[in-house]
Parts: C-alpha cells; structure tokens; sequence
C-alpha cells in the first residue's frame, strides 16, 4: 500500500489506514486531509521525513504531508471493515497467512 506522507512498518498487527489525503467524500470529509491510522491488536510505527510514530493496540495517528506523524487522543471515527477473506478465515479456523512467523511489511510513501 502506498500513501501520500508515511511509511508504515507492520508486525503481525491488526490495522486500519485511511488515505484522505485525495478523497475528500465521506468520513473524509470531516477530518483535515492526512493519513489516519488505527492499531486494533500489535504495533505499527509510521514514519516519513519529518520523523517517525509508534502506535500500539487501541491508538491513532495522523500523518499530514509534510508534518511530524502526531498521535491522536481519540478515534477519528473512520470505519474500517476488513476484508471478506480475513473474516471467513478467523470464522473457519483456518490459519491466517504468516501467523506464527516473524514477518515485516513497509507501506511506503510516494
């Protein structure tokens, strides 16, 4: 995944990122333009030139082209509906791919 202002590192990590920094429609709509990350379960540190944020289970951030990544008190209220196959994987049992090994993605910026 590609975004406007950070990159994101994922370690076996549950999370939402919503890229409002083109779509000004729906939630969108309300909030200033940035990427807006959400942790559920593990840890995510999104970074870009001006420096770098990790956030854990249960927190937000925000990332504004050009600013310091920022944490967020509260939710942003973006709604975030995982993918169907992720959903009938946890339903079925079935092991999710790379759980139980030790694995790193990059979202990069552009």
């Amino acid at each position: 995944m590609n975004t406007a202002t950070a990159t994101v590192g994922i370690r076996g990590t549950t999370f939402s990122a919503d890229d409002c920094t083109g779509q000004r429609e729906g939630d969108c709509a309300r909030l200033q333009e940035a990427v807006y990350v959400g942790v559920s379960d593990g840890e995510v540190v999104v970074r870009n030139g001006q420096g770098e944020l990790a956030l854990g289970a249960g927190q937000f951030g925000h990332i504004a082209r050009g600013e310091k990544p920022l944490f967020l008190s509260t939710d942003p209220g973006l709604q975030f509906a995982p993918p169907a196959t992720f959903i009938q994987s946890l339903l079925s049992g079935r092991q999710v791919a790379g759980i139980g090994e030790k694995l790193e993605c990059a979202i990069s910026a552009r």
